[in-house]
């Protein structure tokens, strides 16, 4: 779900490759009869998971989006009764959807796919229901065309807020994740705030304390995830001081795992996952101090200087122009350590970041305590706290926090 989105096909000239080539013909062939019994069904779709593990996912997904007749018979057995199979199902699906924009654009137009997802998401087995809401988060995840789909039908949302209520952590964890997903999209935004999903399915995991569900990690992931989704959709967090705290230490440590390319919390996130969501809560003036305390200027620049897009970049230097309308942030980003006005000057010949570039290198041509504003950012704040840049907090060389607590594809 955290990784890159590739749209890559190889040419089928390996051994192993034209050995997938015959299973995924072999499997399109006995999926397509409506006769075939649930356990050679079974067998069948369990042997499509098998094969497209590990290092031979992307070969699978290339024979998955030439013969798409794989996605339908998948879609046809989520209407078996048999859960097991629905579920093995459903895995194959969200499998193949995994860092794929292709395949997963292919598997919402499946016929009968979206709606047949949505049933078995309603019904009680919870591993259905697992790999149901994972199938859609990674189709959410990789694909625009996908999330849209998705968001226009009306029984998926209304299922996976019912599994954001579940008692069992994991599922609960993954619809949370899809709905997080799904709220990186402006179409997607528009439908999700016409329903009750900040109010009713956010915002109480948002205020959940520690361990309140599932492992610590369980709980950390699943949380930034509806934090992420609360900001993304327009709503303010309001919680405690030692609340809203916590919660950034939690995006600071996913972002500084993923700067090392480390998992944080048992999966792996790329920046942009974290930053997006900071630069519109560094917007938020109560908490640009908090921003401060926690030395949030250090890995904004490590952000800014080793992320690999543009878009990553230009989130970095976002996060960088709402934050330096604190005093004590913006003295910190002047230090001569971070170097920053160079990267500041190189980005001005930048058509998609131009614009931020030279509002950073204005504000840092002023006195220190001036406040500056401009359409980018809000007000400026005067609040003043420590200038030490040392880590206020350890973290362990994995990213996560010592002393506190999955989303996955």
């Amino acid at each position: 779900q955290r990784a890159t989105a590739h749209k890559h096909f190889s040419t089928p000239n390996q051994p192993a490759q034209r050995i997938r080539m015959v299973v995924m013909s072999q499997a399109a062939s006995a999926l397509s009869s409506d006769s075939i019994s649930d356990k050679e069904a079974l067998k069948t779709v369990t042997n499509l998971v098998k094969q497209s593990s590990g290092k031979h996912l992307i070969t699978s997904q290339n024979e998955v989006s030439r013969q798409p007749e794989v996605l339908e018979g998948c879609a046809k057995l989520l209407t078996r009764t048999n859960s097991k199979l629905q579920a093995k199902a459903a895995q194959a699906i969200g499998t193949y959807a995994f860092g794929s924009e292709t395949v997963a654009s292919q598997i919402v137009q499946a016929p009968g796919m979206l709606d047949n997802l949505a049933t078995i998401m309603e019904q009680d087995d919870k591993t259905a229901q697992l790999e149901g809401a994972r199938t859609v988060c990674n189709c959410a995840s990789y694909s625009q065309e996908a999330a849209e789909a998705i968001v226009n039908n009306a029984s998926v949302v209304a299922a996976l807020q019912n599994l954001c209520a579940s008692k069992d952590a994991n599922v609960k964890a993954k619809a949370i994740a899809a709905i997080s997903s799904l709220s990186a999209y402006p179409a997607a935004v528009t439908v999700l705030n016409q329903t009750s999903v900040v109010s009713s399915t956010l915002m109480p995991v948002v205020n959940a304390k520690k361990g309140l569900f599932g492992s610590n990690d369980t709980f950390q992931v699943t949380r930034l995830d509806a934090m992420t989704a609360v900001v993304n959709l327009g709503g303010s967090i309001n919680l405690s001081k030692g609340s809203t705290k916590e919660a950034l230490k939690s995006f600071k440590a996913c972002l500084e795992a993923s700067l090392k390319g480390k998992p944080w919390a048992g999966a792996t996130w790329t920046p942009a996952i974290t930053l997006a969501p900071l630069s519109k809560l560094a917007c938020d003036e109560g908490l640009r101090p908090l921003f401060a305390e926690l030395k949030f200027v250090k890995v904004f620049v490590s952000a800014f200087a080793t992320c690999g897009t543009i878009g990553e970049q230009s989130l970095a230097m976002q996060c960088l122009a709402n934050v330096s309308q604190d005093a004590q942030c913006l003295k910190s980003i002047k230090k001569p350590k971070y170097n920053v006005l160079p990267m500041l000057q190189a980005k001005l010949n930048c058509e998609h970041s131009k614009t931020l570039a030279a509002y950073l290198i204005d504000a840092l041509s002023k006195d220190d305590g001036a406040s500056h504003n401009d359409s980018n950012t809000e007000e400026a704040s005067e609040k003043k706290g420590d200038d030490s840049d040392e880590d206020c907090e350890n973290t362990d060389p994995e990213g996560k926090i010592v002393d506190e607590g999955a989303a996955s594809g």
